[in-house]
């Protein structure tokens, strides 16, 4: 089983905290979250953690309380030291996305780093996915595809897990892509970038 990072986050959609799928309660801070942002009309972490950058974030009603909206080329930035770990994990969060899972756009989740990093996200074939080692021979990455699945303005909870034991996908309390990694997760040096931008085609 991989340490848990839970983060609270969405491209270009409401996003609000970190809940059980069957219940709307924001999830408690405990020893093996590394961050956790409920998005409660702000972006402080549970622990005081603070964005290094952040602009055009809103908060409108969400699944309990408030929640994120982010809007294409929203930035948000967190410095990655201590609020996550490349080598395994889990990201969970609620999402309301504006967008359709068939819009032909990729709409980013999180990205950290680039050539080597990890990007979470729906790609423009409606592929909601998780990436590690990217852009290097050992990339690997599953998901699954939401045709038709996701009209705008729903809520979805999704979590992402990465480990040198299995990437998996889970949507609405339901695993729906799992691939057992043939290269371990490596670490990242970049910043941790959360939702809303970078938003295209392809």
């Amino acid at each position: 089983m991989t340490r848990p990072i839970l983060l609270v986050l969405t491209a270009t959609a409401v996003l609000c905290g970190s809940f059980a799928p069957s219940a709307a309660q924001e999830l408690d801070n405990d020893a093996s979250t590394l961050l956790l942002l409920h998005c409660n009309n702000n972006l402080t972490g549970a622990s005081g953690e603070t964005p290094t950058t952040q602009s055009g974030v809103t908060f409108e009603n969400a699944v309990h309380g408030k929640g994120a909206r982010f809007a294409a080329n929203n930035q948000v930035w967190f410095d990655p030291a201590g609020n996550i770990d490349g080598t395994q994990g889990t990201l969970e969060l609620w999402i309301k996305p504006a967008w359709a899972s068939d819009d032909g756009l990729s709409h980013d989740i999180l990205r950290w780093g680039d050539a080597g990093g990890m990007v979470i996200g729906k790609d423009g074939a409606a592929y909601l996915h998780v990436d590690v080692n990217r852009y290097t021979p050992q990339w690997l990455g599953t998901g699954v595809v939401l045709h038709g699945e996701w009209p705008a303005g729903q809520w979805h909870h999704c979590a992402f897990t990465w480990g040198p034991g299995e990437l998996e996908v889970y949507v609405d309390g339901r695993v729906r892509a799992r691939l057992v990694p043939a290269y371990p997760p490596p670490s990242v040096s970049a910043m941790l970038q959360i939702g809303g931008i970078d938003i295209h085609n392809g």
